[in-house]
């Protein structure tokens, strides 16, 4: 710390024992509360000894970081005119500022201004950046401030660093710096919501066609332009966080943002149909709905949770076909055989059960989107959507948690669900008034303990395949 600590000169005029004892305190505050090491004509300068040897040794002296210029009305006369002590230490500092142009040690601090409200500042001071401490406008604590934080070398605003290269720069990348924008605009300014929600929503999915594209593409093209989709997931993300945060929404605004950009996402002109590029959109919109019930299981919003999920969608069924098909949360789900069975088996990742779960998992970066939170979330539409598929048609069929094999197969995902209290939380997710009636639904839904990935010995189990009935809610 005292390596760094500043040290500085103070250069004033002796105008009236007034201006003097205003110096005083300004060289006493710099030295008792901001730990500025102050050399002070009245503490260092000793009887006897040479004054303009004092002023001249202060103002080369190297170990000083800044010489402070007290500006007032004489100290700007007599430095014009070279006149008594502050003509000696402008002959001394004139030099100084013009033989080292970029030098910032001397500092002008303005004391008092002229009947033209300028102020007072010598010539060869007047196009520098001063700090005013005369208090004319009221601003004494906040221009001290600013000096000392000049002085120690912190200011309020400092230059950011310099980034390398933009990816975006690169073929196949899109410069996402305009939606960061929008979203940084939406968190910092809570005004003018929805317009700007519909600006981001437009804006992210104009984002994700451009890096995605349309064309029929080579299982190699489908994996890379899923990774390079990250980041902008990570913005959409972090938009709906926010609006999840604020909880100011209905929760089927959630489930009009997951339509529209599902639908937008294959709204293509003039193009044919191609498989292979829809499973880029597939993972996508698969992915947004994990990740958005992982928001809300973040911030508690079961209430959000209940309207996604058990809300009717009204989906394309693939690129190019205007029409829509109504359905669940399932409708989301899509299993992408191009990924796993014609680019996962050639890859370094051939072992795994799902490249698309990996995928997910692997972008599992925040504490809403945390690598548990997201495996819970993708249990919890799971177990939701056992909980109320239309079993009345034959091909109606619940949600795959395909990222529940990256949980430990020994340790309960349900954990939380002895608690009563987040029971209480919960139930309404599942439409529940009580707890008593959460746990009815839930044994009465049993999940088949033969779900799950074929060669794991790891199973998708439901709450009441982990807890006896009793044990639900039996905790605090």
């Amino acid at each position: 710390m005292d390596e760094k600590r500043p040290k500085v000169f103070i250069s004033y005029s002796w105008s009236s024992s007034v201006h003097r004892d205003k110096v005083l305190e300004f060289a006493t505050q710099l030295q008792e509360l901001y730990g500025v090491e102050v050399i002070f004509d009245e503490w260092d300068l000793q009887a006897g000894q040479d004054k303009f040897k004092f002023m001249e040794s202060c103002v080369s002296d190297p170990t000083i970081t800044h010489v402070l210029v007290v500006c007032d009305q004489q100290y700007a006369i007599k430095a014009d005119k070279r006149v008594g002590g502050v003509g000696t230490e402008s002959e001394i500092i004139t030099p100084e500022i013009y033989e080292h142009s970029d030098q910032t040690r001397f500092v002008p601090v303005v004391f008092e201004y002229d009947e033209n409200d300028k102020p007072y500042l010598p010539v060869l001071l007047k196009s520098r950046m001063y700090f005013d401490l005369s208090n004319v406008r009221n601003n004494y604590n906040s221009e001290m401030e600013n000096l000392v934080r000049t002085l120690w070398g912190k200011p309020k605003k400092t230059k950011p660093s310099l980034a390398s290269r933009p990816d975006w720069l690169e073929e196949g990348y899109s410069n996402l710096s305009p939606l960061r924008r929008l979203i940084s605009d939406y968190e910092s300014k809570p005004i003018n919501r929805k317009r700007k929600e519909s600006e981001i929503i437009t804006s992210y999915i104009e984002k994700t066609k451009e890096i995605c594209g349309y064309q029929s593409c080579t299982e190699d093209n489908l994996y890379k332009d899923i990774v390079a989709t990250r980041e902008l997931q990570e913005l959409f993300s972090q938009f709906i966080s926010e609006k999840a945060s604020v909880g100011l929404d209905d929760g089927r605004d959630f489930s009009n943002i997951l339509e529209k950009t599902y639908n937008e996402f294959f709204t293509w002109d003039g193009v044919d149909y191609s498989s292979s590029n829809d499973e880029k959109y597939y993972f996508l919109a698969q992915e947004n709905v994990i990740r958005m019930i992982s928001i809300f299981i973040y911030y508690d919003r079961y209430d959000y949770i209940h309207d996604v999920i058990n809300h009717t969608y009204f989906l394309r069924p693939y690129s190019n076909n205007p029409t829509t098909h109504a359905c669940d949360i399932t409708g989301f789900y899509h299993y992408l055989s191009t990924l796993e069975e014609r680019f996962k088996p050639k890859s370094e990742k051939a072992r795994l059960f799902s490249l698309e779960a990996d995928l997910i998992i692997s972008r599992a970066n925040t504490s809403y989107c945390s690598k548990e939170n997201l495996i819970f979330a993708d249990l919890f539409i799971c177990q939701m959507s056992h909980c109320f598929h239309d079993r009345s048609k034959t091909y109606a069929y619940t949600w795959f948690p395909i990222t529940y094999v990256y949980g430990d197969e020994f340790v309960n995902p349900w954990y939380r669900f002895i608690s009563a209290s987040y029971c209480k939380k919960a139930m309404v997710a599942f439409g529940c008034n009580n707890i008593q009636d959460m746990v009815k639904l839930l044994s009465e839904n049993i999940m088949d303990e033969k779900v799950g990935y074929n060669r794991s010995f790891h199973s998708v189990k439901g709450v009441a395949q982990w807890f006896k009935p009793e044990e639900i809610g039996s905790k605090p």
